[in-house]
Protein backbone atom coordinates (compact mmCIF):
# COMPACT_ATOMS: atom_id res chain seq x y z
CA UNK A 1 0.00 0.00 0.00
CA UNK A 2 2.66 2.58 0.97
CA UNK A 3 4.10 1.58 -2.75
CA UNK A 4 0.94 2.73 -4.36
CA UNK A 5 1.08 6.26 -2.47
CA UNK A 6 4.22 6.87 -4.52
CA UNK A 7 2.91 6.65 -7.55
CA UNK A 8 1.84 9.85 -9.06
CA UNK A 9 -1.40 8.56 -10.74
CA UNK A 10 -2.59 6.54 -7.60
CA UNK A 11 -5.71 7.74 -5.95
CA UNK A 12 -6.41 6.17 -2.68
CA UNK A 13 -10.21 7.66 -2.99
CA UNK A 14 -10.72 6.06 -6.21
CA UNK A 15 -9.73 2.46 -5.13
CA UNK A 16 -12.40 0.35 -4.78
CA UNK A 17 -11.01 -2.22 -1.79
CA UNK A 18 -10.47 1.24 0.07
CA UNK A 19 -14.17 0.88 1.88
CA UNK A 20 -14.04 -2.50 2.69
CA UNK A 21 -10.59 -3.05 3.78
CA UNK A 22 -11.43 0.25 5.91
CA UNK A 23 -13.96 -1.46 7.38
CA UNK A 24 -12.62 -4.75 8.05
CA UNK A 25 -9.86 -2.96 9.98
CA UNK A 26 -12.10 -1.63 12.14
CA UNK A 27 -14.13 -4.14 13.17
CA UNK A 28 -11.19 -5.46 14.07
CA UNK A 29 -9.72 -3.12 16.21
CA UNK A 30 -13.33 -2.66 17.94
CA UNK A 31 -12.86 -6.78 18.31
CA UNK A 32 -9.71 -6.26 19.73
CA UNK A 33 -10.31 -3.90 22.26
CA UNK A 34 -13.45 -5.93 23.52
CA UNK A 35 -11.61 -9.38 23.78
CA UNK A 36 -8.89 -7.19 25.68
CA UNK A 37 -11.37 -5.49 28.14
CA UNK A 38 -13.02 -8.96 28.65
CA UNK A 39 -9.49 -10.73 29.38
CA UNK A 40 -8.33 -8.06 31.96
CA UNK A 41 -12.23 -8.30 33.70
CA UNK A 42 -11.46 -12.10 33.53
CA UNK A 43 -7.88 -11.75 34.68
CA UNK A 44 -8.68 -9.15 36.81
CA UNK A 45 -5.34 -7.40 35.49
CA UNK A 46 -6.43 -3.89 36.52
CA UNK A 47 -8.97 -2.51 39.31
CA UNK A 48 -10.27 0.63 39.84
CA UNK A 49 -9.88 1.35 44.07
CA UNK A 50 -11.64 4.50 44.61
CA UNK A 51 -14.89 6.28 42.01
CA UNK A 52 -13.95 9.40 41.21
CA UNK A 53 -17.11 11.84 40.94
CA UNK A 54 -17.23 15.46 38.93
CA UNK A 55 -18.43 17.79 41.54
CA UNK A 56 -20.60 20.45 39.63
CA UNK A 57 -18.87 23.71 39.60
CA UNK A 58 -18.89 26.25 37.14
CA UNK A 59 -16.04 28.10 37.81
CA UNK A 60 -13.24 26.66 35.29
CA UNK A 61 -10.37 27.66 37.81
CA UNK A 62 -12.07 25.26 40.86
CA UNK A 63 -12.78 22.79 38.50
CA UNK A 64 -9.09 22.66 37.45
CA UNK A 65 -7.91 22.52 41.47
CA UNK A 66 -10.70 19.99 42.00
CA UNK A 67 -8.84 18.13 39.60
CA UNK A 68 -4.97 18.64 40.95
CA UNK A 69 -5.77 17.60 44.33
CA UNK A 70 -7.59 14.10 43.22
CA UNK A 71 -4.08 13.24 41.01
CA UNK A 72 -1.93 14.17 44.31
Amino acid sequence: MQTLLWVPTYNVFSDLATIPISIIIFVLCVITERICLKAGDILRIWHIDEVIEKEVNNDEQDEFLFLVEKVQ
